[in-house]
Order: structure tokens, then C-alpha cells, then sequence
């Protein structure tokens, strides 16, 4: 998981676009492994609050893709337009590491159709 922290908030896409206070977001800071730090930001919280809003209809639920479509992207996108460093390799490519494994093969099929299922339950 990932998330970005601008302005002593957290901001993610689990669902949908989530805003929070730092600290408070998913997993929780017990089970934060590393925090990075990206660089600084001209943009303004007023600009930020502007492209969040243009960016919901890209980040819902229905969207939603473990592997094609998930935080990652959506940190990407954020980290992007704020003019930070973009995520390192390691983050950005691993699920599409994990799809080019055996194992990633198999359960690519089980984890789509709970996604799916829970999709609908939205």
C-alpha cells in the first residue's frame, strides 16, 4: 500500500480517493514499513483540492484493479502533479513482478473475483 502526505494529511485510493489526517490511514502507522520522503511541492492546497476533484472519476470503486489500477497508480498520479520524485522501481513495478510469476498467474484469477465480489457488496 501506499499513500502521499502533503499539507499533514494522508492521501490514498483504496475505493475511492481517501483524505485523512497523517497518521490515521491504512495500515495505520504500527504497520507503516517505510515512509519516504519525495521532495517539496509548489502547488498550493487549494490546487491539490482542484485535481482530487478531477481525479475522482478515475479513482471508484468500480475502477478499482489490485494489479492495473490501484494505489500505486493512484500515488503516481499524485506525486506527479504535485512535482515530487515519482515512486522508486521497487513499488511501481511490483505487481506487474508479481503477475510474471507462476504463482502470480494463479492467483491473479481467485484475487479479480473477490475483488469483484466486493465491488458489488459496494
Amino acid at each position: 500500500h501506499t499513500n502521499v502526505c502533503v499539507f499533514s494529511k494522508e492521501y490514498f485510493y483504496m475505493s475511492t480517493i481517501c483524505i485523512c489526517p497523517k497518521g490515521c490511514g491504512w495500515p495505520g502507522e504500527e504497520l507503516l514499513k517505510d515512509e519516504l520522503a519525495m521532495g517539496r511541492t509548489q502547488i498550493t492546497e487549494e490546487e491539490l483540492e482542484a485535481f482530487l476533484y478531477l481525479q475522482r472519476t478515475s479513482f471508484t470503486p468500480d475502477r478499482y484493479d489490485v494489479f492495473q489500477h490501484n494505489c500505486n497508480h493512484f500515488s503516481q498520479s499524485l506525486l506527479r502533479f504535485l512535482g515530487a520524485k515519482p515512486l522508486p522501481a521497487y513499488i511501481a513495478t511490483l505487481p506487474d513482478r508479481v503477475l510474471e510469476t507462476v504463482l502470480g498467474r494463479i492467483v491473479r484469477p481467485i484475487v479479480d473475483a473477490s475483488v469483484s465480489l466486493r465491488k458489488l457488496e459496494l
